[in-house]
């Protein structure tokens, strides 16, 4: 399966320039899971393939790009906070994983808030992407807000 972005675009999106990291800590397999996990339940297969295949450049470049990256970063995230703990010299304490918890729970809400962005510029473009099926995408029928699931 082909990957919708590069790493290079994941980093260039998701991650600040005066982070001590570079975009060879992100793998293709980090964007496949992110991609397979996050976003083709919503594009379904069809548009996926197409996105990978370069047609739809502007919904890919404005809503697929972003929402894939934050996901990207929200999955490697907890891996990437452990290994700089361990090259600070720092152990595992109570308030390094609690620090870790919120920041990964914050990157969540960001890729879930892009991914809804995403979703809802589908639904109300649908006509101008043949190979979206509004009906597939789990988002038009359940959500899921702080524990709370609405189902429609």
């Amino acid at each position: 399966m082909n990957t919708i972005i590069s790493a290079d675009k994941v980093y260039a999106l998701a991650f600040a320039a005066q982070e001590p990291y570079t975009s060879a800590i992100i793998t293709d397999m980090d964007i496949l899971e992110a991609q397979t996990r996050y976003l083709l339940p919503i594009l379904g297969q069809r548009l996926l393939e197409d996105l990978c295949d370069g047609l739809h450049p502007s919904l890919k470049n404005d809503y697929v790009a972003p929402a894939l990256a934050a996901y990207v970063r929200y999955l490697i995230e907890p891996l990437l906070d452990l290994r700089s703990t361990a090259c600070r010299g720092e152990g595992l304490s109570t308030a390094a994983n609690e620090r870790v918890a919120m920041s990964v729970e914050a990157l969540h809400h960001k890729a879930a808030a892009l991914r809804r962005r995403l979703s809802d510029y589908l639904n109300a473009n649908c006509d101008s992407f043949q190979e979206y099926v509004p009906e597939n995408n789990p988002l038009n029928h359940c959500v899921m807000y702080g524990g709370v699931v609405q189902v429609y």
